[in-house]
């Protein structure tokens, strides 16, 4: 029994000293100057999970104030609703550069969440072995546009929110991505 409680205690004291310690490594990230790269996964659509996925690869540089410029890749796979309830698959490949901001930190520099604006550019195809209705006349474009969104970094966790604005698409100007993902910080 009192094995027991000693295991308790000792397990209890190092999580503890873990946390802070963690914490305080933690701190050192996010300075001026300081490279950061990000992976991430996500869905295309809003919170349906089936309604497409997304990937995201990001890098950036921190420059005063945790701000950063930032360079994104990205690739979507999803299936959109033309007018005619035609169901087709989508691919997008865009490249983007922009800008994200702080809107809130905490003082140990562990939990962020920022606002993003980004221009993109990119590549549309749409399915080339499907049966395309009369809505779709091309089966590839070349895109330009707008993400804008929020991003909570839990330090290295990042969970994050776009409304992406494609103006030059023939199927669907605007749509919603979700996505977590991991902020590696370089030296």
């Amino acid at each position: 029994m009192k094995n027991t409680k000693l295991s308790k205690y000792l397990s209890i004291q190092i999580a503890t000293v873990w946390f802070v310690f963690g914490i305080s490594a933690n701190a050192q990230n996010h300075l001026k100057g300081q490279r950061f790269f990000e992976g991430y996964l996500g869905t295309v659509g809003g919170f349906r999970p089936l309604s497409g996925s997304q990937i995201l690869l990001s890098t950036g540089k921190y420059n005063r104030h945790y701000n950063a410029w930032k360079a994104t890749a990205s690739y979507q796979l999803k299936t959109s609703a033309l007018v005619d309830s035609t169901n087709i698959p989508q691919e997008q490949f865009t490249l983007g550069y922009g800008y994200e901001f702080i809107l809130h930190r905490n003082a140990t520099r562990t939990f962020f969440v920022r606002g993003l604006a980004q221009p993109f550019a990119g590549y549309e195809s749409i399915n080339h072995d499907q049966v395309i209705s009369e809505t779709a006349m091309q089966r590839s474009k070349f895109l330009v546009g707008l993400d804008a969104g929020l991003e909570v970094e839990i330090n290295p966790v990042v969970f994050g929110f776009r409304q992406r604005w494609n103006p030059t698409s023939l199927v669907q100007v605007f749509h919603s991505t979700v996505f977590v993902g991991v902020r590696w910080h370089g030296r």
